[in-house]
């Protein structure tokens, strides 16, 4: 016999977070990444779409369930289809925040590719500093996108 869900959560509560490690890969190898177990790169062509009826689902306003999302990785911004998967994000009513936590390695010109007004107005751009890779050019692209 299966059991009847009964409730979760707490009823006044009416919003969830949702991690989502959206790739294993990652353009840096840290010595002290704690996904390291996790980046096995192994996301290939045939995994570039399987977001989509993910989205379709959480995003369905029939779910009409509120809820903020971090993309995370490996890193994130490596997916081929990492600007649609914030637009989408973004356009839906259910999606109240999108955090992408980045190492910040590709360039200035890809993070302006999301200040459109719609998506600024939801996602927050995360950086994550890893020292083994330090340069300048990570300080004076946080500067440029303040």
């Amino acid at each position: 016999m299966v059991n009847e869900f009964i409730k979760a959560g707490y009823e006044d509560y009416n919003s969830i977070f949702l991690s989502w490690q959206l790739i294993d890969k990652c353009q840096y190898n840290c010595t002290y990444c704690s996904s390291v177990n996790y980046n096995l790169n192994t996301f290939s062509k045939k995994n570039y779409n399987v977001w989509k009826p993910f989205i379709k689902m959480l995003c369905s306003k029939r779910l009409g369930i509120p809820f903020s999302i971090e993309l995370l990785g490996g890193e994130p911004t490596i997916h081929p289809n990492i600007y649609d998967i914030v637009n989408t994000l973004s356009e839906s009513e259910n999606c109240s925040q999108i955090d992408m936590i980045t190492n910040l390695a590709k360039p200035l010109s890809f993070y302006k590719k999301f200040d459109s007004e719609n998506i600024k107005n939801k996602l927050v751009i995360i950086t994550s500093y890893h020292p083994e890779y330090h340069n300048n050019s990570f300080l004076e692209k946080i500067i440029k996108l303040l």
